[in-house]
């Protein structure tokens, strides 16, 4: 079984990608296929923030254990299990330039599909 995420910006109608994920693939990995993807610089400091039904941050990934542990150490399968309904992706830290990622559901792998994959984008992906 895959994971479902639909990636948006706040404010931006036009920017839409759905994503399918293995559900124990950590957030430092789920980091390097975002950077792929998106065209974004490795070497830029990156933050992920999980967030509750209502809204709030609930925990903060980083790079190193900031308290709620380190992108290697949790995984998509980790956030679900909390509660947690989607993550930031903050890409630009300075300006706070996030992307949203929310969990959708889950869904059934296609036969030759390698995962994570792209599968339905809109619009341009924003610059870092």
């Amino acid at each position: 079984m895959l994971i479902k995420c639909k990636a948006s910006i706040p404010g931006n109608k036009i920017f839409m990608r759905e994503i399918h994920l293995d559900p124990s693939m950590s957030l430092y990995k789920f980091h390097e296929f975002i950077s792929r993807e998106f065209g974004f610089s490795p070497d830029q400091m990156v933050l992920f923030n999980s967030v509750s039904p209502k809204g709030e941050i609930m925990r903060t990934f980083g790079l190193f254990d900031m308290g709620d542990g380190s992108m290697d150490s949790v995984t998509i399968e980790n956030i679900i299990k909390h509660n947690e309904v989607g993550f930031n992706y903050i890409y630009n830290i300075s300006m706070n330039l996030f992307i949203y990622f929310s969990i959708e559901g889950e869904t059934e792998p296609l036969r030759r599909m390698v995962y994570p994959a792209i599968v339905a984008e809109k619009g341009s992906a924003p610059n870092q």
